[in-house]
This record gives C-alpha cells, structure tokens and sequence, in this order.
C-alpha cells in the first residue's frame, strides 16, 4: 500500500470548520493529474471568508478567525522533488493553537514515489498579511484584554481583522460588509472530535448526537485475565484445533504433575500495552460493541509453576522444560522484551536465517508488543484511508459488526502463529510472534551443540568420557528431553603414571566444559578450569553414572552452556599447547 500524498487541490480544515486551500509555489517536478504536488516550500490561505472563532471571546461576541496558519506542517517523505513531499498525516497550528488537518487530499488516492523516506520538514511559508492601519474604534481595546488566551502579539494581529478601516473602504451598498459574529458558537459545539474515523459532518442532526462523536470519556480497556479465562471455557467444547490440543493434552498434562504449572489466559490484542495506546480505536471499538476479553481475542498459554524457583538459572531451566514437554509458548516475562545483549541478538539472527530461511538484522528483532502494534497501526491507516474517501458512518448495526470482524481477524492471525509453536519440533514456525523473551530464545537462543566430559575419580584414578550435546529438530519433537546426549571416547588416567598429566591435556584437546562426578575433586584435572565451566554449579549428589546425570538434567547442562558460551572459537592444537604450557613443560 503506497502512501497518501497532498496536492494543489488539498483542503485543509481547523476544528470549527475554518477551510484552507494550498498553495505550492517551489515544486516543479512532482504532479498528479495534473496538480502539483505540496512539498516543504507549501502555504496555507484561507479557502473562504473569515467565521468567528470560539476561542476569541469578546463581550460583543467571538471575534473573526485571523486564518493565520503557523509553520510547520509535519509528516513528510523525500522525494527527487525540490523538498520533502506532504502527506494525508500532514497537520499544522492555526494562531490559537489548533490543528489545521488536511480533509481532503487532492490525489483521489494512494501514490508512492520511489526512494521515498521519513523526514522532518522546515517550516513551511504562511500568507502575509498586507493590510493598512486602521483606526481603533473605541472599546476595541476592552474586547481584546476580555479574550481568554489571546497574547499582545496576537491581539495586534487581530485588529485590523476584527475593525473596519478608513482605507479598506467596505461600501454596504455594494454588499461589502464584515462577517457578523455568532451569538452562541454552536458550530464549534457540532464540530467532530480530532482524529475519529468516521466521516462525521457538524451539518448533519444524527452526527450531532451520535454516542461515538459525544464519547469523550477516557479511551480505558478494561483488560480483564479472569474474564477472559472465564469466556475462553464458556466456548467449550471448542473447534480450533489449537484448543483442542491444549484441552486435551497440555491442561491434562500440567494436571497431572503437581505443581508443574499454572495457565495463562492471553489476551492476542494486548489491552494495556497496546490497545489502550490508540485512544480513538478504543472509543470506536466501544462504540461498536468490540469485547477485548472475548474468546476470539483469547489464547492459553503456560507460565508460572507453583514452585517456581527462585535463582535466574532455574527459571530458565524450568520455563525450558515447561515448554519442550507441553509444545506451547511461554508466557511470563513480559510481551516488550528486549535483548540487550550483542552476541545474543547476533545468534537469533543467524539461527532465524538457517531455519527460516530469511536474512534478518539485530535492528529487526520485534517484541510481540512491537508487531501487535504495527498491526493495529495498519488497520487505523486502512480506517483513516476510507474515511477521508469515502462517507464512513458506524451508525448501523452492519457497520458495527465490521469493525469488530476487522479486530477478531487481527487476533486470528495471531493466534495462528503462536499456535504454530505447537507444531513437533517446529517452535521456529511461530516467527516473528514470540509473548516472552524466552519463548524467543527457546526457538533461536539457545546453543546448537557443545562438548563436555565427565570426570569421576575412584581408586587413586580418574576417568574422563566424553559427551556431545545436541539440540537439534529430533530433540526439541522430543517432548521429554533439550538435548540429545552423544557418549564418545572415554580413557582412565592413573594418578602414579609419571604421564598422565600430559596425556590427560592430549585427551581433552580443546574441551572447556566439565562434569564433575561424585568423589572428584574440582581441582584434579592438571590444567585451570574456569568456575563458570564446572558443573553442576552447586554441591549436590550426581551419582558416579555420567550419561544418567547428563540425561537427567539435559535442560540444566543447556541453560549452563548458553549463560557461559566461549567468546570466541580456540582450535584444540591452541589450547593443548596452553595448558601443556600451564604445567611447565616445553611446547615444541
């Protein structure tokens, strides 16, 4: 969908109905059947005879609108044109302080220039004002210190608009006469509320009185997770077959394991971290009877266990197994997650481009709030579109009805994604919608492979064996397990050998990462093992059965692995001659 630009023919209207005409004076490059098109260098005259403005107060009545436009008009696009282009969003301040927006475009349509860009625009030019200096008739000065807001500058602007002059010479025979102030403003009472998505007319009795133009109460969401539960169950039995699958089998299977964890009823369209942001969508989808805690706007998900623990770790490890055991996304944490860290982000980008086959930068990561708002951000244009071309009315029940198709649709396309995450060892499916940052990194963070050995002393030896470590499609299908546990060589090492210290270095090559076994010192190996790089991180019994201990905690030994991952590769020839250099021995 292209973008909206202003042409010649542009009209633009303050609040009280107050109309302006553009005038582009530099652009000689950019037209549209044949009208130029507005760019940076545009003003804004008066498209019709001054009207008395509410604002301006006097005992006499409303003084007439100076339609002095003040820079600048916002929202433009580069363009080769001599100056940004100006778009439908384009708004300026009259000299009382309010927005001058563009009611009609001038275009007839959308129209989208190549190597257009955002841009902030100069100010623009606005009309002067040539007029003599009239003579002030008396109480002039009284009627303008009685104006409410009205500066001495602006006071000074105003009175050659508001008396008559010698040298304007105004005949009334000739009909030449000053516009008469109204005695009540009504029609600034009628005027529509900025920024509705109806095509609202202050002429029109039923817009006057229609509940949606008169809503100025606050745009609250009442986003209600109980109730929202509570409209999910009252849907059963359910059709979709995501429902289904968390009905039958995720729900039974939390159940079935004490304290294992509890469920989340989430709302698709976020009602307080972006619905509640777009005031004018929240007044009309109230007016149209759209319900945010409706089934349609509902998924369940999976969060907080009972026993959830307390140390950073083991809520990894626990939101980890809680989601390869129940297939369904995560949901604690947040939905506007961000990722700070550098290497991290540069991960997901390059597991997102091997397994979703698409090229994306750290910049483009999206939090779920991030991606709902930009849903929301298109449906409004799409309101917005149809509104300034078309006679858009909400009134009726078919109208009403509509709108809320249009946000239940939103939600489906969510919901589909996120559902996707369900798909066996397809978590990657759900991209880019992601409710927490760790359902993202489930899916992206989390490393590949990893090497380590199990040490276990006994008997005045010890024996080292080696383990690769696999997160592949198979082990995250794999509802029991992270990691698929790969044995490879073992060796024994006794103590009294004069060599064994050189050839336990040859053995463990380039090997960073250790398990140690019930019995076995953390300082038995003959070269420096970083703390962060023994596990497990804690005192506690392991057992003297390595691939046993590895099986059982495969999440745990995943989790340890992603917090202390290498800042960089060291080839085993490199760190063989490192430490056989820690031990004091020359490294030919």
């Amino acid at each position: 969908m292209g973008v909206e630009y202003l042409s010649e023919a542009a009209l633009f209207v303050c609040p009280f109905g107050m109309q302006y005409k553009a005038v582009e004076p530099g652009n000689q490059k950019a037209y549209h059947q044949g009208q130029k098109m507005l760019t940076q260098a545009a003003r804004l005259v008066p498209a019709q005879p001054p009207i008395p403005c509410p604002l301006l107060p006097t005992p006499a009545g409303p003084l007439p609108c100076p339609c002095i436009v003040a820079p600048p008009l916002f929202d433009t696009v580069i363009h080769s044109a001599k100056g940004p282009l100006v778009t439908k969003k384009a708004w300026a301040l009259c000299s009382v302080g309010q927005k001058v927006t563009p009611q009609l475009s001038g275009t007839n349509g959308h129209i989208l220039y190549n190597n257009a860009a955002s841009a902030k625009v100069a100010a623009i030019a606005w009309p002067e004002h040539k007029t003599a200096e009239p003579e002030k008739p008396a109480g002039q000065d009284v009627a303008l210190s009685a104006s409410r807001g009205i500066t001495r500058a602006l006071a000074a602007t105003l009175a050659p608009i508001a008396a008559p002059s010698d040298k304007l010479e105004l005949s009334p025979e000739r009909g030449e006469t000053l516009p008469q102030p109204l005695s009540q403003p009504a029609e600034a009472e009628a005027a529509p509320r900025p920024g509705m998505f109806c095509s609202c007319s202050a002429n029109q009795p039923e817009c006057r009185d229609c509940a949606y133009r008169q809503d100025n109460a606050p745009a609250d969401v009442d986003n209600d997770s109980r109730q929202l539960r509570d409209n999910y169950n009252a849907a059963k039995p359910h059709a979709d077959s995501y429902d289904v699958y968390f009905d039958e089998t995720v729900e039974p299977l939390g159940n079935g394991k004490p304290n294992k964890w509890r469920y989340a009823a989430h709302h698709l369209l976020s009602g307080n971290q972006v619905f509640k942001n777009n005031s004018e969508l929240v007044r009309l989808a109230r007016f149209c009877g759209y319900d945010i805690n409706a089934y349609e706007n509902c998924i369940m998900l999976v969060g907080y266990p009972e026993d959830y623990p307390d140390s950073e770790r083991m809520k990894h490890v626990t939101a980890y197994d809680v989601m390869s055991e129940g297939r369904v996304q995560w949901h604690v944490g947040g939905h506007s997650y961000t990722f700070a860290d550098a290497e991290e982000k540069a991960m997901i980008c390059k597991q997102i481009g091997i397994r979703n086959k698409i090229a994306i930068g750290p910049e483009e990561i999206k939090s779920y709030a991030e991606l709902v708002q930009e849903e929301i951000d298109r449906l409004t244009d799409r309101l917005n579109n149809k509104k300034n071309r078309d006679l858009v009315c909400f009134a009726s029940k078919q109208a009403q009805a509509q709108l809320c198709a249009k946000l239940n649709r939103i939600s489906q396309k969510i919901k589909a994604k996120l559902a996707a995450f369900a798909e066996e060892g397809k978590p990657h499916h759900s991209f880019p919608y992601y409710v927490s940052k760790e359902a993202y990194r489930f899916t992206y963070g989390l490393p590949r492979t990893g090497k380590v050995i199990t040490v276990l002393q006994e008997n005045g030896q010890i024996v080292l064996a080696k383990y690769r470590l696999e997160r592949f499609t198979e082990a995250i299908a794999d509802k029991t397990r992270n990691l698929l546990i790969k044995p490879g060589a073992a060796q024994t090492f006794s103590l009294s050998d004069n060599n064994w210290k050189r050839e336990c270095v040859g053995f463990c090559d380039n090997v960073q990462y250790f398990v140690y076994l019930d019995g076995a010192s953390r300082n038995i190996l003959p070269f420096s093992v970083d703390s962060n790089r023994q596990f497990p991180p804690d005192s506690r019994h392991t057992g003297r059965d390595g691939r046993k201990f590895l099986d059982d905690n495969n999440t745990e030994l995943l989790v340890w692995l992603k917090d202390n991952s290498p800042n960089e590769y060291v080839s085993p020839a490199v760190m063989v001659k490192k430490r056989l250099q820690e031990l004091g021995e020359a490294v030919n």
